[in-house]
């Protein structure tokens, strides 16, 4: 059935470890999702959750409208437009958003 875009922002927001909250999440073609998460002691990290599986990194970069993880020599930012990995600063796949939403 089809969600409405707060649903999928919902659905988002329970990317993070339970207890942490979701300050910005992006649903993105192809299935990417990505939420901007925060621990209670104020430590933040980004998670993602793809077809291709999930995985957990420390946010570099954060603008409000524009966050920045790392992992290695991959950068992933998701922003209203979407989500842009790059590898040493040459871009690797780029994704357009279907809903983003802060909190």
């Amino acid at each position: 059935h089809v969600r409405s875009r707060r649903q999928r922002q919902m659905c988002i927001r329970d990317s993070c470890d339970s207890g942490d909250r979701a300050f910005a999440v992006v649903a993105a073609e192809q299935g990417i999702k990505a939420a901007a998460c925060e621990t209670r002691s104020g430590e933040k990290y980004y998670r993602s959750d793809t077809p291709q599986g999930s995985g957990s990194m420390d946010i570099i970069v954060d603008e409000g409208d524009r966050v920045v993880a790392q992992n290695g020599s991959y950068k992933y930012q998701m922003s209203p437009s979407g989500v842009l990995v790059t590898k040493d600063n040459e871009v690797v796949k780029k994704y357009a958003a279907e809903a983003w939403g802060t909190a």
